[in-house]
């Protein structure tokens, strides 16, 4: 949104006078996969233009900072909303040129139409409430080692069991061999969808869960006496099938993604 701040002064200043309140009826979200790339193509170069009067015009102290952040942030949270890798390559390109200086007069009517970041406000902070606004999910970079390295070890734990459990359900329990084949992946949705939550993309949960679905953890069993011989022998797969043990995973995996351990 453009706002005409009927000052003579510098962006900077014109910014911490201008901060505006959107009517509601302009933070609905409402973009259609056709309209999203069109609209932030436009958005990112309104926002360079405006980072270029920023660093030519305002005083060092009331430049937004942390450009990089904001720039990653903007990104990683199109690339979840569905972007086109082509798409966001172009905008990260874009957003990651060198500053080209405002070719205006700081004094200007064109610098004082920016709208400009609310005093206080970095880029990441910028965007971030655009984007919230408008119904796009934020995808926050770089998830900590931590985070995904106590995902990680819940996966490497959960996995050989289930797979266990699958393979002797579809010996001796075929007809919860499909329920429980079926229910896994509903599991490893809820999963994902605390990856979600947590501000993470299919880029940071793809590595770790798609090798969890069924159809990658199950496989018949080549020699199914040996299979049964096995089952039979150690039946701790029939008490996590009873006792839904297997079904802690998506909770699991969403303690491990706010405290960093498995």
């Amino acid at each position: 949104m453009i706002l005409r701040l009927l000052k003579s002064s510098l962006v900077a200043v014109a910014v911490s006078a201008g901060a505006s309140t959107v009517p509601a009826a302009a933070q609905q979200p409402g973009f259609s996969a056709a309209d999203l790339p069109v609209v932030m193509t436009a958005y990112v170069e309104a926002v360079i233009d405006m980072r270029a009067a920023y660093e030519t015009c305002a005083p060092a102290d009331k430049r937004p900072a942390d450009w990089e952040q904001g720039a990653d942030l903007l990104v990683e949270s199109l690339k979840a909303a569905g972007l086109t890798t082509g798409v966001t390559s172009a905008l990260g390109a874009r957003l990651a040129a060198p500053v080209v200086p405002f070719a205006g007069d700081c004094a200007g009517e064109q610098a004082l139409l920016f709208s400009g970041v609310p005093a206080g406000y970095g880029w990441a902070d910028y965007h971030r409430e655009v984007l919230d606004r408008n119904g796009i999910r934020i995808v926050e970079p770089g998830a900590s080692d931590a985070r995904l390295e106590a995902v990680r070890a819940v996966v490497a734990e959960a996995l050989p069991r289930q797979r266990r459990m699958l393979v002797c359900l579809s010996l001796f329990e075929p007809q919860n061999f499909l329920a429980a084949f079926s229910d896994w992946n509903g599991l490893v949705a809820k999963a994902a969808q605390a990856f979600a939550d947590a501000g993470l993309g299919p880029e940071a949960y793809g590595p770790i869960l798609d090798g969890a679905l069924s159809r990658a953890v199950f496989a018949p069993a080549p020699d199914r006496a040996a299979a049964s011989a096995d089952c039979m022998a150690n039946q701790d797969w029939m008490n996590r099938f009873s006792t839904f043990a297997w079904y802690s995973f998506a909770s699991d995996i969403e303690a491990a993604l706010k405290d960093g351990k498995p």
